[in-house]
């Protein structure tokens, strides 16, 4: 079973990627990454027992608990966000999935 982190649960994150991730038998949709108080609010009601944090900087201090993150967040911080949950997840000593 693979630990998914979701950076976002805007449009992409709600609708396409988090039903995609708990519909994948070996995905276990771990944490969410929302700031926006209704966002969160959703999140709560359609993803119950899933951690929320509210940055990445939280996801990446618990990157030794995830084994996969993905980027639903505005096109323009996917290269940024990517990049840092590498950095993250290979300072945390673990193996990066693709």
């Amino acid at each position: 079973m693979l630990r998914v982190g979701l950076l976002g649960y805007g449009l992409a994150g709600r609708v396409i990627h988090a039903p995609l991730i708990t519909a994948t038998p070996d995905l276990e949709l771990a944490s969410v990454v929302t700031a926006d108080p209704r966002r969160r609010s959703q999140a709560t009601t359609e993803l119950p027992g899933v951690e929320l944090l509210r940055s990445p900087e939280a996801l990446w201090a618990e990157a030794s608990s995830h084994d996969l993150v993905v980027v639903a967040t505005g096109t323009a911080a996917h290269a940024k966000l990517t990049l840092a949950a590498v950095s993250a997840r290979h300072a945390a000593g673990g193996r990066i999935h693709t």
